[in-house]
């Protein structure tokens, strides 16, 4: 049963252009000035993500824990017992930031949170394609 993880890259890939479009908005002052386009940006990876998570969620991880190679599925398991409450932190950090009239009214806090989401979605990516994916395209 072979894994195809290219798509999953790719899908990455995206993401981190889309979050290099967010980053430098995420100043105070700038994000006062353009609370429209910084919405508009963060509508954009918001999507992506969501996709990228339920496609990972539902066709990915649960092929990797049907592998027989034992250290695959043991990764595959950590990684999605990690990233459990993704898709719903993603969600609610929408929804605090529904509109540029919410982002405008708390420029220094949607910069805080958004920096922080950035961070973390780098770093598992970053783990993914360095730790989890090399194992399943050997699978």
């Amino acid at each position: 049963m072979p894994v195809y993880t290219k798509l999953y890259r790719t899908q990455h890939q995206q993401l981190l252009a889309i979050a290099g479009e967010l980053a430098p908005l995420l100043v105070t002052s700038r994000v006062r000035q353009e609370a429209s386009r910084a919405r508009a940006v963060l509508s954009r990876l918001v999507g992506a993500l969501t996709v990228h998570l339920g496609m990972e969620d539902e066709g990915l991880y649960p092929l990797l824990l049907r592998q027989g190679d034992p250290a695959v599925r043991e990764k595959a398991r950590r990684f999605q017992e990690e990233m459990g409450g993704i898709r719903g932190a993603v969600e609610a950090f929408a929804a605090r930031w529904p509109t540029e009239a919410a982002i405008a009214a708390q420029p220094e806090a949607f910069v805080a949170e958004t920096r922080s989401i950035l961070d973390a979605l780098g770093k598992r990516i970053e783990r993914e394609d360095g730790e989890l994916f090399p194992l399943a395209d050997r699978a």
